[in-house]
Protein backbone atom coordinates (compact mmCIF):
# COMPACT_ATOMS: atom_id res chain seq x y z
CA UNK A 1 0.00 0.00 0.00
CA UNK A 2 3.11 1.96 0.55
CA UNK A 3 4.41 2.19 -3.01
CA UNK A 4 1.10 3.14 -4.19
CA UNK A 5 1.45 6.44 -2.35
CA UNK A 6 4.22 6.97 -3.17
CA UNK A 7 3.99 7.18 -6.51
CA UNK A 8 3.15 10.93 -7.89
CA UNK A 9 1.02 9.93 -11.19
CA UNK A 10 -1.24 7.92 -7.83
CA UNK A 11 -1.12 10.88 -5.70
CA UNK A 12 -1.86 13.76 -8.43
CA UNK A 13 -4.72 11.22 -9.29
CA UNK A 14 -5.98 11.28 -5.96
CA UNK A 15 -5.77 15.03 -5.39
CA UNK A 16 -7.25 15.36 -8.59
CA UNK A 17 -10.53 13.41 -7.88
CA UNK A 18 -10.56 15.04 -4.83
CA UNK A 19 -10.30 18.23 -6.08
CA UNK A 20 -12.76 17.56 -8.98
CA UNK A 21 -15.72 16.58 -6.00
CA UNK A 22 -15.05 19.24 -3.77
CA UNK A 23 -15.83 21.64 -6.88
CA UNK A 24 -18.74 19.38 -8.01
CA UNK A 25 -19.77 19.63 -4.47
CA UNK A 26 -19.35 23.81 -4.64
CA UNK A 27 -21.21 23.35 -8.49
CA UNK A 28 -24.43 21.18 -6.79
CA UNK A 29 -24.80 24.01 -4.30
CA UNK A 30 -24.37 27.13 -6.35
CA UNK A 31 -27.41 25.23 -8.50
CA UNK A 32 -29.58 24.66 -5.54
CA UNK A 33 -29.25 28.21 -4.19
CA UNK A 34 -29.84 29.43 -8.03
CA UNK A 35 -32.99 27.05 -8.20
CA UNK A 36 -34.12 28.45 -4.70
CA UNK A 37 -33.95 32.15 -5.71
CA UNK A 38 -35.65 30.94 -9.14
CA UNK A 39 -38.40 29.78 -6.73
CA UNK A 40 -38.46 32.83 -5.17
CA UNK A 41 -38.66 34.87 -7.99
CA UNK A 42 -41.14 33.17 -9.90
CA UNK A 43 -43.42 33.32 -6.59
CA UNK A 44 -42.88 36.95 -6.44
CA UNK A 45 -43.41 37.25 -10.28
CA UNK A 46 -46.87 34.78 -9.55
CA UNK A 47 -47.94 37.08 -6.64
CA UNK A 48 -47.69 40.64 -8.49
CA UNK A 49 -49.69 39.15 -11.29
CA UNK A 50 -52.64 37.87 -9.13
CA UNK A 51 -52.66 41.42 -7.70
CA UNK A 52 -52.94 42.75 -11.12
CA UNK A 53 -55.56 40.93 -12.12
CA UNK A 54 -57.27 41.66 -8.96
CA UNK A 55 -57.07 45.08 -9.79
CA UNK A 56 -58.67 44.69 -13.41
CA UNK A 57 -62.39 45.23 -13.29
CA UNK A 58 -64.56 42.87 -14.31
CA UNK A 59 -65.01 41.77 -17.95
CA UNK A 60 -68.55 43.07 -18.82
CA UNK A 61 -68.21 42.20 -22.71
CA UNK A 62 -66.22 39.56 -24.76
CA UNK A 63 -63.65 40.36 -27.03
CA UNK A 64 -64.67 37.13 -29.34
CA UNK A 65 -65.90 37.78 -32.87
CA UNK A 66 -68.51 39.31 -32.84
CA UNK A 67 -68.04 40.78 -29.10
CA UNK A 68 -71.31 40.44 -26.97
CA UNK A 69 -72.28 40.60 -23.31
CA UNK A 70 -70.38 38.32 -20.63
CA UNK A 71 -72.87 37.06 -17.84
CA UNK A 72 -71.80 40.07 -16.09
CA UNK A 73 -73.00 42.63 -18.62
CA UNK A 74 -76.44 40.26 -19.21
CA UNK A 75 -76.58 40.89 -14.93
CA UNK A 76 -75.48 44.69 -15.85
CA UNK A 77 -78.53 45.11 -19.05
CA UNK A 78 -80.86 43.85 -16.68
CA UNK A 79 -80.10 45.89 -13.46
CA UNK A 80 -80.44 49.16 -15.97
CA UNK A 81 -82.93 48.18 -18.14
CA UNK A 82 -80.48 48.08 -21.13
CA UNK A 83 -82.99 46.70 -23.86
CA UNK A 84 -86.00 49.24 -22.93
CA UNK A 85 -83.40 52.45 -22.85
CA UNK A 86 -81.62 50.88 -26.01
CA UNK A 87 -84.55 51.08 -27.74
CA UNK A 88 -85.19 54.51 -26.85
CA UNK A 89 -81.52 55.45 -27.97
CA UNK A 90 -81.56 53.60 -30.80
CA UNK A 91 -84.50 55.81 -32.65
CA UNK A 92 -82.27 58.59 -32.50
CA UNK A 93 -79.15 57.02 -33.95
CA UNK A 94 -81.79 54.91 -36.96
CA UNK A 95 -81.06 57.77 -39.79
CA UNK A 96 -77.47 57.52 -38.69
CA UNK A 97 -77.34 54.16 -39.12
CA UNK A 98 -78.69 53.40 -42.31
CA UNK A 99 -76.70 51.88 -45.16
CA UNK A 100 -73.99 51.16 -43.05
CA UNK A 101 -71.86 48.24 -41.98
CA UNK A 102 -72.51 46.16 -39.03
CA UNK A 103 -68.83 47.16 -37.88
CA UNK A 104 -69.92 50.65 -38.53
CA UNK A 105 -73.28 50.35 -36.68
CA UNK A 106 -71.39 49.11 -33.34
CA UNK A 107 -68.48 51.91 -33.59
CA UNK A 108 -71.72 54.02 -33.65
CA UNK A 109 -73.21 52.69 -30.94
CA UNK A 110 -70.18 52.32 -29.08
CA UNK A 111 -69.30 55.87 -29.70
CA UNK A 112 -72.76 57.33 -29.06
CA UNK A 113 -72.99 55.36 -25.46
CA UNK A 114 -69.70 56.10 -24.01
CA UNK A 115 -69.09 60.00 -25.30
CA UNK A 116 -72.44 61.56 -26.58
CA UNK A 117 -75.41 60.02 -24.44
CA UNK A 118 -77.62 62.39 -22.25
CA UNK A 119 -78.80 60.60 -19.45
CA UNK A 120 -81.33 62.17 -17.09
CA UNK A 121 -79.69 62.41 -13.37
CA UNK A 122 -81.69 59.23 -12.45
CA UNK A 123 -80.53 57.47 -15.26
CA UNK A 124 -76.81 58.42 -14.15
CA UNK A 125 -77.59 57.34 -11.14
CA UNK A 126 -78.49 53.64 -11.93
CA UNK A 127 -75.71 53.38 -14.01
CA UNK A 128 -73.30 54.96 -11.02
CA UNK A 129 -75.17 52.13 -8.50
CA UNK A 130 -74.87 49.47 -11.06
CA UNK A 131 -71.30 50.37 -11.89
CA UNK A 132 -70.68 50.44 -7.86
CA UNK A 133 -72.78 47.45 -6.98
CA UNK A 134 -71.08 45.33 -10.03
CA UNK A 135 -67.32 47.04 -9.12
CA UNK A 136 -67.02 48.02 -12.62
CA UNK A 137 -66.84 51.26 -14.12
CA UNK A 138 -69.20 53.92 -15.45
CA UNK A 139 -67.66 53.44 -19.12
CA UNK A 140 -68.07 49.76 -18.75
CA UNK A 141 -72.12 50.12 -17.74
CA UNK A 142 -72.19 52.52 -21.08
CA UNK A 143 -70.63 49.75 -22.70
CA UNK A 144 -73.16 47.54 -22.20
CA UNK A 145 -75.98 49.92 -22.91
CA UNK A 146 -73.81 50.20 -26.63
CA UNK A 147 -74.32 46.38 -27.54
CA UNK A 148 -77.46 46.33 -26.96
CA UNK A 149 -78.16 49.82 -29.00
CA UNK A 150 -75.64 48.18 -31.35
CA UNK A 151 -78.19 44.76 -31.39
CA UNK A 152 -81.33 46.72 -32.13
CA UNK A 153 -79.64 49.15 -34.89
CA UNK A 154 -78.50 45.60 -36.19
CA UNK A 155 -81.98 44.00 -36.35
CA UNK A 156 -83.15 47.09 -37.74
CA UNK A 157 -80.89 47.31 -40.87
CA UNK A 158 -81.69 43.58 -41.29
CA UNK A 159 -78.42 42.36 -40.27
CA UNK A 160 -77.79 39.41 -38.26
CA UNK A 161 -77.03 40.63 -34.11
CA UNK A 162 -74.92 38.08 -32.11
CA UNK A 163 -76.35 35.58 -29.68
Amino acid sequence: MEHWLSTPAIVLAALAIIGAAVQAGKWIGNVNADRKSFRDFMKEIRDDIKAILQRLPAATITRSSPIRLTDLGREISKTIQAKKWAATVSEALANEAAGKSAYEIQALAKKHCENDLQMTPEETSLCQTAAFDYGVTLEQVKGVLGIEVRDILLTKAGLAAPD
